[in-house]
């Protein structure tokens, strides 16, 4: 067997692994077999990360043979799928350089939350049913990006979107938890009608949904309308996965779930969905100015409006959510700018400090019972070394502080959205107010949670301490990666070519270049206004939070900013969008769904059915009352209808 039809094999592996995981732990650990014993908690969270270490491993061996010039393509035809006359869909899947580092980030960090997952549901009374859904979540981020088609990507984009539901609403007994994976997947459902629109409208323009076919026809076409449609439908579809102004309402309610789940959603799978549906389809987005124009405006309001909640949320949970919220903006805004190669590395390096700092959160909540409020933790560095140490690590990559995975990428954001023609400066200063913020409420948790006097009551502190090894292995290793992932997209004018961008050289082939330009001059004073912007967010904030912590007193450490109870609320209660949804939307489609059931449905489908029923049953009690039995009553009837029949006879005739 040659390298590329083993290598086809390994396509279709890296998929099957993980998915027939899922089937084997759903089987044996969800149902109790006669005569066979039931799958543990724990050999199902060995099955499950086996399973994704093996994908991940393949993954590994497929990726070192691609190179920068983005010229390996490996295919892998599982199956013929759907045949109608002309139109054929083959079930194949397809590594190249983009769908090769998502795979590698999927399996990776998804390798990273399963061993962590043993751990933090060790004491959960059904963690089969847990890692089996966790593996078909990691499996169909897998057929998402590894699918050569449209239709393809779609299965897995409908997938996650199933096992975010099953996941968020994991511990479905409680009726909130219940709504929140409900919501999720109601307003996914909402933007992939935009989704399949966009599907449709592709096919009927181009004649084909094959990714690489539609890239060779795009070539030379110049932007037309179509096009435009196209591209703004199908982003539709990814401000719901991705969780962008006006539908990403669900994102922080998906809390409800194991924190581990939000660490898989937030940062290797779901929400970056959208960003690489861009990104791969970026040969359109080039000849639509006007959708990313669209896009560029979106991703600005999504960013900038959740940094703002972000910095007023007390629950350790809900600030990550926000935050997530608002670096994908990030990854939009880049995207709009024509910067996509500066999309997916920002992904990758988010996918790095947003694991790490969601598995740390974690481990603060699985130390503190439970507890997620941060105005009743404080402290935690002096019984929990590790998790403080690796959050930290976390919270300097996504404040941009120098040198650090989030720094580069996020940095590469702000000088692409100046230096683009299709960005320009008022975008780059609402962005770098936004980076700002970010290092403000980032500091502001780790302040709040692991600095000053500790809050936690006395019964938590008695039996506080730090997790144990296979909860903080994954964060150690995380912490690596968010430090120093950053170097593979070291800045040009800096590294020139002694440390070349490797990121960039990497993706270019897949993914059209940037367009921005500029002076190395330019470069270099707006990366300085970054530092110190970033610099004075998180200096201002943590002197603010422990400029009382050597006293003795511990009511001169503050617990939180100093803000209006009037606008505190108002962000606390992010703009009150839900509320006005549910005056927009919920309250009418329930009225109007109301409306459809007791008068269309009761009143007057129901009425006509039944009303034939009872015309049926009226008229067979009276046939049933003249069937008496009695021959003279027959006979009497007789008589009545030879004189009824004769009257009328006569009657005609006159």
């Amino acid at each position: 067997m040659d390298f590329y039809t083993q290598s086809s094999v390994f396509v279709g592996l890296i998929v099957l692994i993980p998915l027939l995981s899922s089937v084997i732990v759903g089987l044996l650990g969800g149902i109790p077999w006669k005569n066979a014993p039931r799958m543990s908690g724990a050999v199902a969270g060995v099955v499950a990360s086996g399973s994704i270490f093996v994908s991940f491993a393949l993954s590994l061996i497929l990726f070192s043979k691609l190179g920068s010039e983005s010229k390996v393509v490996i295919e892998y035809l599982a199956f013929p799928w759907i045949e109608v006359g002309e139109f054929s869909i083959p079930m194949k899947f397809r590594f190249d350089n983009l769908s090769g580092l998502l795979c590698m980030i999927i399996t990776g960090i998804g390798f990273l939350i399963h061993v962590y997952s043993i751990g933090y549901m060790h004491d959960d009374k059904n963690p089969q049913r847990y890692f089996c859904y966790l593996n078909l979540f990691s499996a169909s981020m897998l057929i998402l990006v590894l699918g050569a088609s449209l239709p393809i990507l779609f299965i897995g984009w409908e997938g996650v979107g199933l096992c975010s539901y099953l996941l968020i609403g994991f511990w479905f007994e409680d009726e909130a938890k219940a709504a929140a994976g409900k919501k999720a997947f109601i307003v996914n459902r909402i933007g992939d009608v935009g989704f399949l629109v966009g599907i449709f409208l592709t096919y009927a323009t181009f004649r084909t949904l094959d990714f690489m076919e539609l890239r060779e026809m795009s070539e030379g076409l110049s932007p037309y309308a179509v096009i435009t449609v196209i591209t703004i439908c199908l982003f539709i579809g990814a401000t719901g996965k991705s969780a962008q102004l006006p539908l990403f309402v669900w994102l922080p309610d998906a809390m409800a779930g194991p924190t581990p789940v939000s660490a898989l959603i937030h940062a290797a799978t779901m929400v970056t969905a959208g960003v690489y549906l861009c990104c791969r389809l970026g040969f359109m987005y080039s000849l639509a100015p006007l959708t990313s124009n669209i896009i560029l405006h979106v991703a600005l309001g999504t960013a900038f409006v959740s940094a703002t909640i972000a910095i007023v949320q007390n629950d350790i949970k809900k600030v990550l959510a926000y935050s997530t919220v608002s670096q994908l903006g990030f990854m939009f805004v880049a995207v709009g700018v024509g910067a996509y190669w500066v999309a997916v590395f920002h992904l990758m390096t988010h996918a790095f400090f947003k694991a790490l700092m969601f598995l740390g959160s974690g481990s603060v909540i699985h130390a503190m019972g439970g507890e997620q409020d941060m105005r009743k933790m404080g402290g935690l560095k002096e019984y929990m070394p590790v998790t403080t140490w690796t959050f930290a690590v976390g919270t300097l990559a996504i404040s941009g502080t120098p040198f650090f995975s989030g720094f580069f990428s996020k940095d590469e954001i702000l000088w692409q959205t100046f230096s683009s023609p299709l960005g320009g400066v008022i975008p780059y200063l609402i962005m770098l107010s936004t980076a700002a913020m970010t290092a403000t409420y980032m500091t502001r948790l780790f302040c709040m949670t692991f600095l000053g006097e500790c809050r936690v009551d006395k019964k938590t502190k008695d039996h506080l301490h730090e997790s144990p090894q296979i909860i903080t292995i994954p964060l150690m290793v995380l912490a690596v990666f968010a430090a120093l992932g950053g170097f593979l997209g070291f800045p040009h004018f800096i590294g020139g070519e002694t440390i070349p961008n490797w990121m960039h050289h990497f993706l270019v082939g897949v993914v059209p270049d940037s367009l921005g330009h500029g002076t190395h001059t330019q470069e270099y004073a707006l990366l300085a206004v970054s530092i110190i912007a970033a610099g004075t967010a998180m200096g201002l904030t943590y002197l603010f939070f422990t400029k009382g912590e050597e006293k003795s007193e511990v009511s001169h450490i503050p617990t939180d900013f100093a803000i209006p109870s009037g606008t505190k609320n108002f962000l606390s209660n992010s703009y009150y969008l839900n509320e006005l949804y549910n005056v927009i939307f919920v309250r009418p489609l329930s009225a109007a769904s109301s409306f459809l059931w007791k008068v269309v449905d009761v009143v007057l489908i129901d009425g006509l059915i039944l009303s034939t029923a009872r015309l049926a049953r009226f008229s067979g009690q009276f046939a049933r009352g003249i069937q008496t039995g009695v021959l003279e009553h027959y006979l009497l009837v007789v008589v009545f209808g030879f004189v009824a029949v004769a009257a009328w006879a006569l009657a005609t005739t006159l």
